[in-house]
């Protein structure tokens, strides 16, 4: 059985193109490795927040509509107990208006 290790999984031309890639960007924003890291590090948290964010505001959104629609459930529901109050009255009316006669 034979063991490879992880060094010996490593593409060593890619990693090499990269390294060479950030060395190229770090050199042309004559910036240190340390703040390179660091404005990466920044970069990423940002992403992470702007998603965060966006999924905060939706989720917030869909909170004031299922409250703008309890609100609407509840207005229609006063409405349907006036309703029946008023056909209520409306026939006990009538049965008065019946006996008289």
């Amino acid at each position: 059985m034979k063991e490879t290790s992880y060094a010996n999984s490593i593409d060593v031309s890619d990693f090499d193109r990269k390294m060479r890639f950030i060395l190229k960007e770090i050199k042309n924003q004559e910036i240190t490795i340390e703040e390179y890291v660091m404005i990466k590090i920044i970069n990423f948290i940002n992403s992470e927040f702007d998603i965060y964010m966006t999924v905060l505001n939706e989720s917030v959104r869909k909170k004031k509509a299922l409250s703008e629609l309890d609100e609407l459930l509840q207005s229609l529901k006063k409405k349907k107990n006036r309703m029946k109050s008023t056909i209520t009255l409306a026939a006990m009316h009538n049965k008065s208006e019946e006996y008289r006669d």
